[in-house]
């Protein structure tokens, strides 16, 4: 099974061979959970468009493999879908690299009365949990991965299944907590980089435009490759959005915090 998708404007091939003794790939479940890890709203890219990357999936006796241009880079069991993350990963990164006129950051994000809350950082920083809670009181969801501003400073869903991590990693769609998806960009009305410490009090304060823009910057995926770009992009989002920074404990007393700054 061979996958030629389009996503963001970046192609990409992920081709899974079949010749297989593991059990959950016989049947066609491993083409299943490949299909899963493909970047929302992908669609069939033209075949005559370059792929920017391509990866291999296949099993070696009971390992799983993964390849990209040539070159191992995830190997093993795969018990509790450890392989296939890197899989995900490295998907997610050629889109978010290469992505024309876009530009990704680490972050989640929700909306509240049509204006969108960025929460930038990287994985534990408590980003999920916190969109989790804001979509569950009935904001709109548009990513727990990554906030995909435009040259204007619009950010766009990548509505991503939300990453819930516990005694094993789980993912589910937002509709199952009965959230609702974002369908289109919207403008950016607050920037909180705001840190989960267990046992903290609610701190946050005011920043300035210049902090808020660093604090894009330095969750940019293409930070070192589109510099240029990545700055007057976090440039625009900073000047027209409020920014706050600091640190909060338990998510239910930050959620009432957090749209009250709005």
């Amino acid at each position: 099974m061979k996958y030629a998708i389009e996503s963001f404007g970046v192609a990409v091939d992920v081709e899974v061979q079949h010749r297989c003794m593991r059990a959950d790939c016989g049947s066609g479940k491993l083409a299943e959970q490949v299909c899963a890890l493909l970047p929302p709203g992908y669609t069939d890219r033209d075949a005559r468009v370059t792929p920017k990357s391509s990866f291999l999936v296949e099993c070696r006796g009971l390992e799983m493999v993964i390849i990209e241009l040539g070159q191992v880079i995830a190997e093993g069991p795969n018990s509790h879908g450890e392989v296939l993350h890197v899989l995900d990963g490295a998907i997610r990164s050629v889109v978010a690299q290469h992505a024309p006129g876009l530009v990704f950051v680490h972050a989640g994000v929700v909306a509240i009365d049509g204006v969108a809350i960025v929460f930038p950082g990287r994985s534990m920083a408590g980003k999920t949990t916190l969109v989790e809670s804001l979509v569950r009181s009935g904001a709109l969801y548009l990513s727990d991965e990554y906030a995909v501003f435009d040259s204007e400073g619009m950010v766009h869903p990548y509505p991503r299944r939300l990453s819930i991590r516990g005694p094993q990693r789980s993912e589910v769609h937002v509709e199952s907590i009965g959230g609702t998806s974002a369908t289109g960009p919207m403008p950016v009305g607050l920037v909180a980089a705001i840190a989960y410490r267990s046992g903290a009090t609610w701190s946050v304060h005011d920043q300035s435009a210049s902090s808020c823009a660093l604090a894009l910057i330095d969750n940019a995926i293409a930070a070192q490759s589109r510099s240029s770009e990545v700055l007057k992009v976090a440039s625009a989002v900073a000047r027209d959005a409020r920014c706050v920074a600091g640190e909060r404990g338990e998510v239910k007393d930050s959620t009432v915090q957090i749209t009250r700054l709005l």
